[in-house]
């Protein structure tokens, strides 16, 4: 996956998926696999700071919400 390329989570997801059931079954030689494996680790990495990002969103979610929240019981 290369930088200038933005996948959606799912998408990212997704071409995990494609890239995990290509190696699983021996369908490349194995250079391409090689080349495979280096881009499903991206995509990993990718997706694990597409989640801590989502969680942080959510976290300030939440603390915008009970905030509110305890100014509407002040009254």
């Amino acid at each position: 996956m290369s930088n200038d390329v933005k996948l959606s989570y799912e998408e990212a997801v997704k071409r995990l998926e494609t890239i995990v059931d290509t190696l699983e079954e021996n369908r490349v030689p194995l250079d391409e696999a090689i080349k495979l494996f280096d881009e499903g680790l991206n995509l990993v990495q990718y997706c694990e700071k597409q989640l801590k990002s989502f969680e942080e969103k959510i976290d300030t979610v939440l603390k915008e919400h009970k905030m509110k929240e305890e100014n509407n019981d002040e009254f």
